[in-house]
């Protein structure tokens, strides 16, 4: 099994805001059958802004270490800059994942994607 470095291993051992996304403007979905990877991601906004984001689910320590790590860093973020949001370079500056866990990064930007996507929609509906 590959290593997480330091601070990735640290989102996995504590994940941040990890917690049922009831309520959510937005749900986005990431599951990856062929290793059972599934992370369900909600984000709130107001003012033009992530005024918060939850996820939950079960995956490998890469998937659930992305997860955190992106909840982290795009809550707060404009609507704009959470979408250009880079969880590939983020990863990738903090030490980066191995070959096989790899799949974690695009899991995660895929399901806050839509997430921010569903929001916007519900938002302007």
């Amino acid at each position: 099994m590959a290593r997480l470095p330091p601070e990735l291993q640290a989102h996995f051992l504590t994940p941040r805001h990890a917690r049922a996304p009831v309520g959510a403007d937005g749900l986005g979905r990431g599951v990856n059958p062929a290793c059972g990877d599934a992370l369900e991601f909600g984000v709130w906004l107001a003012d033009g802004r992530v005024r918060d984001l939850a996820w939950a689910g079960r995956g490998c320590a890469a998937a659930l270490a992305c997860a955190s790590l992106a909840a982290e860093r795009v809550r707060g973020l404009a609507l704009a800059d959470a979408r250009g949001f880079d969880l590939a370079r983020a990863v990738q500056e903090l030490g980066g994942l191995g070959p096989t866990q790899q799949h974690a990064v695009q899991l995660v930007t895929r399901a806050i994607a839509e997430a921010l996507s569903k929001a916007t929609d519900s938002c302007q509906s």
